[in-house]
């Protein structure tokens, strides 16, 4: 039981492939889904006010070609 314990206190290297399947839990991607819908929030998607200056400041560094 040790064993199998301690593998799981493993640090995995970087961009090491994973069998976690953390996003397919249900509670999860809810959770992740309410966040990125909610434009108040930095929790997964950007604040609309930084998405909107953002763009503003793409289109103005790289304005499309005409």
């Amino acid at each position: 039981m040790f064993k199998e314990i301690t593998k799981h206190l493993r640090i995995p290297k970087f961009y090491e492939p994973s069998t976690n399947k953390f996003w397919d839990d249900a509670y999860i991607s809810q959770g992740m889904l309410k966040e990125h819908f909610n434009s108040e929030s930095d929790l997964a998607t950007r604040k609309l006010e930084f998405v909107k200056k953002s763009v503003d400041w793409i289109s103005s560094a790289y304005p499309p070609e005409k």
